[in-house]
C-alpha cells in the first residue's frame, strides 16, 4: 500500500535482480509500466537492474515486440522509451535503434534519438500505427554515412531496418501501412521546396486511409526539429483538395494510376532538362 501511495514500482520483497534473471521480460513489462502508470522506478529496482541488464538479450524476439507494442500504445510511450535508453536496456532490445543514441545532426540541439523521442510526445497518440511510424522514421541515420553533417538517403535505410525489425518482433501485418508513411515522411519539406501536382497525386494513391497519420506524424516530426506546424497544415490542406478530386475506390485502380504518374517525364524547374521518374523509365535529358 505504501507504494501505491508514493506512486513507486518495485517487486515483492525487494528481490528484483532474482526476478529479472528468472524472467528477464519483467524488466521490459516494467518499463511498460513506467509509460501506462504515473509512477518511478524504486532504488532497490535501478540497482538490480544495472546488475541484469545484459538478460534482456535472452527475451524472444516477438515478446520483445509485444512489449514495445503495449509501450507504444501507452498514454506517454516517450517515457518508457527515455528509461530504456538511459539505463542501457535499449541497445538490448534494438542495436538499430541504440545508434541513434548520441548521434549528432547538423543543425540540432538534440541528437537522432531524442528528437525522436520530442517527435512522439508531440503527436501526443496511442496509435500504434503512427508511433511505430515515428520510432523508426529516423532509424536508418545510424546505417548510413554521415555527409556534411547530415544523413542522405536515410529514409531508404529506416525503410529497411523498420522492416527488418517488424518480421523480427512478429508484426509484419503493419510493415506495409508504416513503412509508407517511413517512406514518404520527408515529402512534406520537398512539397513546399518543389510543388508537384503529381508527387501530390501519387501520396494520396499511396496513403488515402493512412493520410491523416502522415500529416501527424509529419506535423510532430516538424515541431520536434523546431519547424513550424503551420507549414505542414499547409500541405495538407493541398492533399486533401488533391483527394477530394479522385475517386473514393481503391485498389488495382491505384495502383494503376501510379504506374501512369511514373511514365510521366519531370522537368528540372531550375535547368528545364527532363529528369529520370521514380521507376527509372525516362532517361532523357538535354545535355546528352
Amino acid at each position: 500500500l505504501d507504494d501505491i501511495q508514493n506512486k513507486v514500482l518495485r517487486s515483492p520483497g525487494n528481490r528484483s535482480k532474482g526476478s529479472f534473471k528468472s524472467d528477464p521480460s519483467r524488466i521490459l513489462r516494467g518499463t511498460r509500466f513506467l509509460s501506462e502508470l504515473p509512477i518511478k522506478p524504486h532504488p532497490t529496482l535501478l540497482a538490480a537492474l544495472a546488475d541484469t541488464v545484459g538478460e534482456v538479450a535472452k527475451v524472444k524476439p516477438r515478446r520483445v515486440g509485444f512489449e514495445i507494442i503495449k509501450i507504444l500504445q501507452s498514454e506517454k510511450p516517450w517515457r518508457g522509451l527515455q528509461f530504456l535508453s538511459s539505463h542501457g536496456i535499449l541497445s538490448h532490445v534494438s542495436p538499430e535503434l541504440g545508434k541513434l543514441v548520441g548521434l549528432r545532426q547538423k543543425g540540432r540541439r538534440q541528437d537522432v534519438w531524442h528528437h525522436t523521442l520530442a517527435a512522439l510526445r508531440k503527436a501526443k497518440s496511442e496509435d500504434v500505427v503512427l508511433n511505430l511510424a515515428l520510432l523508426y522514421h529516423d532509424v536508418g541515420k545510424g546505417s548510413v554515412e554521415k555527409v556534411s553533417g547530415h544523413f542522405p538517403d536515410h529514409t531508404k535505410a529506416s525503410v529497411s531496418v523498420a522492416q527488418k525489425e517488424f518480421t523480427r518482433f512478429g508484426f509484419p501485418k503493419l510493415s506495409d501501412r508504416v513503412t509508407k508513411l517511413i517512406r514518404h515522411h520527408q515529402f512534406v519539406g520537398e512539397a513546399i521546396k518543389n510543388p508537384d501536382v503529381d508527387e501530390d497525386r501519387k501520396l494520396v494513391l499511396e496513403l488515402r486511409d493512412d493520410l491523416d497519420r502522415f500529416f501527424d506524424m509529419s506535423r510532430a516530426d516538424a515541431q520536434a526539429a523546431g519547424h513550424a506546424a503551420a507549414d505542414v497544415t499547409e500541405i495538407e490542406k493541398r492533399i486533401k483538395k488533391v483527394k477530394a478530386a479522385l475517386p473514393d475506390e481503391t485498389g488495382v485502380d491505384d495502383e494503376t494510376e501510379l504506374e501512369k504518374l511514373d511514365e510521366v517525364p519531370r522537368t528540372d524547374n531550375n535547368s528545364g532538362m527532363l529528369l529520370k521518374t521514380n521507376s527509372g523509365k525516362l532517361l532523357a535529358n538535354s545535355d546528352k
